[in-house]
């Protein structure tokens, strides 16, 4: 019996493995870190002959193996217990024919038959459209899960952040997308170029580029020389120079198109317009909001691969390949959409040409968009409302592979207790019940309980005056601090997992499932997840980063744990009655306990920090002084190294302290932070408090460690 830990992925053309097994495997190789990751290649028709080279360059993929090899794996009848099948491209049937020898299952991306359904134990899908067409199919809805198309990823992770500046406008840079196959980049440059010595007649100086795809092969491309247009497809000729990577016209030294083979995602966001053909690169320039025009010509329909018996007639000789074309020329009257966005839609969203064409019939169709800015922007906003809803498809599929083959059934996930205190916020504590209401877990799956600490502000009514899907439980007490309050809703919980949050908080879609996920792999332990700091109420999409994680061992804005473990310490220390450590010293508690602590950087909470005010200034010095009484509590309590350096009770922190921190110069901080505060300069008043708090904080320290006790 084999019981290595590995993940087959299936494909067989280069759309799938740039647009869809890269971001996944991405994720995968995050969620499954001690599983090997191998690659199958199956015969396709639009293979470029490079996927090898492609696939070599992912580091995540730890082996290719080629279609030749399939009749030995078949042959290979050992069973497998940790071994399974993501099926992004080829016949679906070879898969099912692998997992059905292993005795293991494969899940599908896109596409599925009733014929391999018993050996499929799910499928993902882009869209509400996708659901439909494979449920016509008869296959059961309950296996299928829509993720989103996982292009928008494959696209965006490759934009960083700090380069997202472009601005549009107006057309000044034209992409030319050529293609994932040698034959068809050679014989649409000519062509290409032709298009670029018109657009320059017509509208003056331009900058042209060819982005390559990376299945093409880069060094016989720059090998080539002359290049001239084939038969049938009118074009310029042009040289290759190899040194400046420009495919320039014989005709006209000036007129270029730069070959760009680097950085190609980043080139077409930088790009105003692109020209492509058919296929994923449309797609990738949807996901960038880039105005376009797709053209297919069938000027050498015979040159066009095609699946199925149509495509076998190559191999006919003689008149194969003339009889394919006929009938291509046939079926392209009647094919409907060709470019993803419009396929996407259902209607033109991006305008296409399809037919015998010349570079005259583009320079037509462009006309109208090249001199209206403002029909281009609309085609971007128009894009973006159809493709930025897929953010984030690679973790969603990733969340439903992995719980499969670590056999987490979602509905086996542990029935939570939310627990939120709070005190005078109820519109705050209004909008962070919505968000808890609108998880993916299902709403009998958790509950939330509020403990009001008195509140006077008519939380009680705003709270009755709520219904939600999950159940929703009010607790009034008289004010007794956050330890109290807490085990207040501890004592009432009745979930398997306790979840604390702040009353503050915007909590994504996927938030409990976060937590669910990771109590599920790590039984007995503290899950904790980024809380990211926003100065607007309203849900921001922002991404976590390092900045977001947290060395505290339970903070209660964001930290889950079995409640019974909790229980059995018997809860928060109510002897904290000021603001803050007691949640890590609960956390210190759980921790010698016996459960171990787990960082989820997925189960994110958006924490609610307006800007400061003046008037708020005497606040945050009350809260550093109470934070360090709390800290010398905790100190006492717990007089270990790591404690010593959580709350800085350090002979270095006391030293620092006593060298550079002087009542002059925090006086000096109080009044520039004044003056900050009156000009509105936040981001100056940000980093003048935590000056101010620190003076307070290590001061109050030092006075109670005096103390004794």
């Amino acid at each position: 019996m084999n019981k290595n830990k590995e993940i087959y992925i299936t494909v067989n053309s280069p759309g799938e493995i740039a647009g869809w097994l890269k971001p996944a495997v991405l994720q995968l190789k995050k969620e499954l870190p001690d599983y090997k990751f191998k690659v199958l290649l199956l015969p396709c028709v639009f293979a470029s002959g490079n996927e090898k080279n492609v696939l070599a360059a992912i580091p995540e993929i730890d082996e290719i193996i080629p279609a030749a090899k399939f009749i030995s794996l078949f042959m290979d009848t050992t069973e497998r217990t940790n071994t399974f099948f993501l099926h992004f491209g080829g016949d679906l049937a070879l898969t099912a024919m692998l997992a059905k020898r292993w005795k293991t299952f494969a899940w599908g991306y896109q596409w599925g038959t009733v014929a391999s359904d018993p050996f499929y134990k799910g499928y993902f899908v882009k869209t509400e459209y996708d659901r439909d067409v494979i449920l016509k199919r008869g296959l059961p809805a309950a296996k299928i899960h829509i993720t989103g198309d996982l292009l928008y990823d494959a696209v965006m992770n490759n934009i960083p952040e700090e380069a997202r500046i472009y601005s549009f406008d107006g057309v000044k840079t034209i992409a030319f997308m050529g293609g994932s196959r040698d034959v068809e980049l050679r014989a649409l440059l000519p062509f290409y170029l032709k298009t670029a010595r018109l657009l320059t007649e017509k509208y003056g100086k331009l900058n042209f580029k060819a982005i390559i795809s990376p299945f093409i092969h880069w060094d016989e491309l720059l090998s080539i020389g002359t290049l001239k247009p084939i038969k049938g497809l009118d074009g310029l000729s042009g040289v290759i120079d190899k040194d400046k990577k420009l495919f320039i016209s014989l005709d006209d030294p000036d007129l270029f198109v730069e070959l760009v083979n680097k950085e190609q995602y980043l080139n077409m966001y930088r790009s105003d317009f692109i020209i492509s053909i058919p296929g994923t690169k449309t797609g990738e320039a949807a996901c960038l909001n880039k105005p376009m025009l797709v053209i297919m010509p069938l000027n050498r329909p015979d040159h066009i691969p095609f699946v199925g018996l149509i495509g076998l007639l190559d191999w006919v000789p003689l008149f194969g390949k003339w009889l394919k074309g006929q009938i291509v020329l046939i079926v392209g009257r009647n094919f409907g959409f060709v470019s993803q966005p419009n396929i996407l839609a259902g209607k033109e969203v991006v305008p296409e040409m399809m037919g015998v064409l010349a570079p005259e019939d583009l320079i037509e169709r462009i006309s109208p968009l090249m001199g209206d800015k403002q029909s281009c922007i609309a085609m971007k906003e128009k894009l973006s409302e159809m493709y930025s809803p897929f953010e984030g498809a690679s973790k969603r599929l990733s969340r439903l592979f992995v719980d499969s083959v670590l056999g987490i059934e979602r509905k086996d996930l542990p029935y939570f207790s939310v627990v939120i205190c709070s005190r005078n916020r109820k519109q705050l504590l209004k909008g962070t019940i919505e968000t808890l209401d609108e998880q993916t877990i299902p709403s009998s799956s958790y509950e939330i309980i509020i403990v009001d600490d008195g509140s006077e502000d008519g939380t009680d009514e705003m709270v009755a005056s709520l219904t939600t899907k999950c159940k929703l439980r009010y607790i009034l007490k008289t004010w007794g601090g956050r330890s109290e309050t807490r085990n207040v809703g501890i004592e009432a919980a009745q979930g398997e997992i306790v979840v604390f949050v702040d009353d503050d908080i915007i909590a994504p879609k996927d938030f409990l499932e976060q937590h669910a996920r990771y109590h599920r792999r790590f039984p007995n332990s503290i899950v904790r997840g980024p809380i990211i700091n926003i100065t607007e109420y309203k849900n921001p999409g922002t991404k976590a980063s390092w900045r977001d994680y947290s060395q505290a061992t339970f903070c209660t804005c964001n930290a889950s744990a079995p409640l019974k473990s909790v229980r059995d310490l018997g809860g928060f220390d109510v002897t904290f009655i000021e603001y803050g450590y007691e949640d890590n010293e609960m956390g210190w508690r759980l921790l010698k306990s016996g459960l171990k602590r787990h960082f989820n950087m997925e189960a994110i909470v958006y924490h609610y920090k307006p800007h400061k005010k003046e008037e708020d200034l005497p606040g945050a010095i009350r809260n550093a002084q109470e934070l360090a009484r709390s800290a010398v509590m905790y100190y006492r309590k717990h007089d270990d190294l790591k404690v010593r350096l959580a709350t800085k009770i350090t002979w270095f922190d006391f030293l620092y302290h006593k060298l550079f921190h002087y009542s002059w110069l925090n006086d000096f901080y109080i009044t520039l932070w004044k003056k900050a505060a009156a000009a509105g300069k936040h981001s100056l008043m940000n980093d003048l408090e935590a000056k101010i708090r620190d003076y307070y904080y290590m001061q109050t320290l030092t006075e109670e460690l005096k103390k004794g006790g």
